[in-house]
């Protein structure tokens, strides 16, 4: 059986800055080099909730450095790594959207195997099932109960 692959939205990463930690198994989680690009971005709003978050991801991410490309073990015996090929697509309005989509869309026809995309966008989500990958909210025990039938 092959590994589940998580492929993480910049929206599922400032619901949750440590949701690279919850993922547990033997998993890989992939996190779109434009998704950097975008919490780079963030770190800088207006929103204290949102740059902190954004700042948290981004400080962790900063721990691991030159190694995230190839990957590094996590305690949770996960496989975090960036990912930076995307297959264009054009079916969201945001352009990073697409390309996380896209990158889900390579890593599926590389890897085989079960890609699933966590966000919190619903529309992502739609597109991501439409080319035929699972896509989920990230849900835990802390999460409200609604959110999780929303799913």
């Amino acid at each position: 059986m092959k590994k589940k692959i998580y492929v993480l939205d910049t929206s599922a990463l400032l619901a949750y800055p440590d949701l690279m930690f919850r993922l547990k198994g033997n998993c890989e989680i992939v996190i779109p080099k434009t998704v950097i690009k975008e919490l780079l971005g963030l770190k800088h709003s207006k929103h204290l909730m949102i740059a902190g978050a954004a700042e948290k991801v981004l400080n962790t991410l900063h721990l691991f450095g030159e190694y995230l490309p190839a990957g590094v073990g996590l305690f949770n015996e996960a496989i975090l790594r960036t990912y930076e090929a995307y297959v264009p697509i054009d079916d969201l309005a945001s352009m990073a959207d697409n390309r996380i989509v896209g990158a889900a869309i390579s890593l599926k026809k590389g890897a085989g195997g079960e890609v699933i995309v966590l966000s919190t966008d619903t529309n992502m989500r739609n597109v991501a099932r439409a080319y035929g990958l699972t896509a989920k909210l990230p849900c835990f025990e802390d999460v409200p109960q609604m959110e999780k039938v929303l799913s």
